[in-house]
C-alpha cells in the first residue's frame, strides 16, 4: 500500500516488520531490497537484505548482480582491465541465538500452596515428571479427600513411595 503513494520509508519499515514475523517471505525481502536501493541506503544495510534473500534463494540474479556491482565500487578496477562476469556464491552464517540465562531450579523442599480445587491426577503427574515427589504426595492426598479412596490413587501412591525410597538408597 505504501508503495503506491511513493512512501518508500514507510514501506521499508512495514516490510522489515513482515520479514521479522515471516522470515521466509521472499517477496517482502525483494521489495525491501528494491526500496533500499531506491532510498540509497548504505551498502551494509542492503547487504543484510541480500544475504537474507540469497539464504532462501541462492540463484537470485538481482542480488548476485548487486553484489558484483558493490564489489566493483569497493575495489577500483584498472582502466585496461576487462570486466569478467563471475558467478558469486555467498556463504551466510546463521546468527547464533542469544543464550537465555538458565533458570534457577526450585528447591525440592519448597512447597507451593495448592488449593483443593486445583488438585488433580494431572497435577500429580506433573509433579512426578519434575521429580517433586513430596508435592505429588500432598496433591494426591487432596485428590483422595476430594474424590474418595480408589485403586488408582493407591497405585500412584505406591509408585511415588517407591521412587522416594530409590532416591534414599
Amino acid at each position: 500500500m505504501a508503495l503506491t503513494f511513493w512512501h518508500y520509508a514507510k514501506a521499508e519499515v512495514l516490510l522489515k516488520h513482515v520479514i521479522l514475523y515471516n522470515p521466509v517471505h521472499i517477496n517482502a525481502m525483494r521489495f525491501l531490497f528494491e526500496i533500499q536501493k531506491e532510498l540509497k541506503r548504505s551498502p551494509n544495510s542492503i547487504t543484510k537484505t541480500v544475504e537474507l534473500i540469497i539464504a532462501i534463494y541462492p540463484d537470485d540474479k538481482e542480488c548476485a548482480k548487486w553484489v558484483l556491482e558493490k564489489d566493483k565500487t569497493i575495489i577500483p578496477q584498472k582502466k585496461e582491465a576487462t570486466i569478467v562476469e563471475e558467478k558469486v556464491s555467498v556463504v551466510i552464517e546463521k546468527p547464533q541465538p542469544k543464550k537465555k540465562p538458565k533458570r534457577q531450579r526450585l528447591i525440592q523442599n519448597e512447597i507451593i500452596p495448592i488449593s483443593e480445587n486445583m488438585a488433580s491426577m494431572t497435577l500429580v503427574k506433573v509433579y512426578l515428571t519434575q521429580k517433586h515427589y513430596q508435592q505429588a504426595l500432598s496433591v494426591l492426598k487432596m485428590v483422595e479427600n476430594k474424590q474418595g479412596r480408589s485403586d488408582k490413587i493407591d497405585k500412584v501412591r505406591v509408585e511415588i513411595k517407591q521412587l522416594v525410597s530409590e532416591l534414599e538408597i
